[in-house]
């Protein structure tokens, strides 16, 4: 990328960027089909690509919480590019809704795409799998219980820390990076749980056993204004894992699988029913037909014909 292609010379590395893409295509713009961009601070570069060819926006989450990123100057920058665009995906409908609403886009200029899961994730684990994974962690004790994912200030590590203490827990496991910048209470706490164990960060395909591997799940988000507009990657890939999961109600699109996913508001009545899945568990192997077949209208594969019959409608 040229130097500056988020900062205040948007102006001339878009100049820059399409003078790149005319480069790379030989000056034969009717060879390209259409412009794809992911993030605002292109739209510079989609106001010069526009006269020529379909652009598309790909929104991936919600800017205006990013810190550092301007809250008012992202939406009004954000606004521009919608405008500009011929159409705008959007990862969860609170986004959608707001390029509609707030922006003025009419409804058949946006769509909402989420994340998915690889299909493979949909695989069933076998035992030597499995076993490698205790024979690597050998502390793990059954029922796991566990968070698979970024572990970060989007978790109530507080809510995490009250189901480590329930007597049903045998290991509460988390996988998944830490961010180092940052700092709680609560994680200090489970970091020196004697039921905690942290994986740390896992090779890719890792992650199908270890998420086959827990007795229940948790998707344990804080109320956010980030996290009611996410859609998350982990939501769909506990899904192909086909376990039980425990969520929090703060995200709006973990929250529309509530006939599959347990869904609850407060506190008490998470760990409650943390502590009956795991009662309730009677084949601990057994996977829920119901979540492997939403996994399977839920995959990267079904994302990406969905996104090419959009592109190719909005470039006719």
């Amino acid at each position: 990328m040229p130097p500056g292609w988020a900062s205040r010379w948007q102006k001339w590395t878009g100049k820059r960027l399409w003078s790149l893409v005319q480069q790379h295509t030989q000056n034969q713009i009717g060879s390209l089909h259409g412009l794809v961009v992911t993030s605002l601070h292109y739209v510079e570069l989609v106001k010069l690509a526009s006269p020529h060819l379909a652009t598309f926006y790909y929104c991936s989450d919600d800017y205006t919480q990013y810190e550092g990123w301007g809250g008012e100057t992202v939406i009004k920058k954000e606004a521009q590019l919608v405008r500009s665009v011929n159409h705008a995906f959007f990862v969860s409908q609170v986004l959608a809704d707001r390029a509609v609403h707030e922006y003025g886009i009419s409804a058949d200029r946006v769509s909402v795409s989420p994340n998915a899961t690889d299909a493979k994730g949909l695989d069933a684990v076998d035992e030597q799998q499995m076993g490698d994974l205790f024979h690597a962690f050998p502390t793990l004790r059954r029922p796991l219980v566990g968070v698979v994912g970024g572990i970060n200030d989007r978790l109530d590590f507080d809510l995490i820390a009250s189901c480590a203490d329930l007597a049903e827990t045998g290991s509460l496991v988390l996988v998944g990076s830490v961010d180092k910048a940052f700092k709680s209470e609560g994680l200090t706490r489970l970091l020196s749980h004697p039921k905690c164990v942290f994986a740390g960060q896992q090779p890719h395909d890792k992650i199908p056993v270890w998420m086959q591997a827990l007795d229940v799940a948790l998707i344990p988000y804080r109320d956010t204004l980030l996290n009611r507009a996410c859609s998350p990657m982990r939501l769909y890939d506990h899904l192909a894992a086909g376990k039980p999961v425990v969520a929090t109600d703060c995200c709006d699109q973990v929250s529309s699988f509530h006939e599959m996913i347990h869904i609850k508001g407060q506190k008490d009545s998470f760990v409650q029913q943390v502590a009956e899945m795991i009662c309730r568990e009677a084949c601990p192997g057994a996977r829920l037909p119901a979540m492997l077949k939403a996994a399977g209208e839920h995959t990267w594969d079904v994302r990406a014909r969905r996104l090419a019959a959009a592109f190719s409608k909005n470039m006719a």
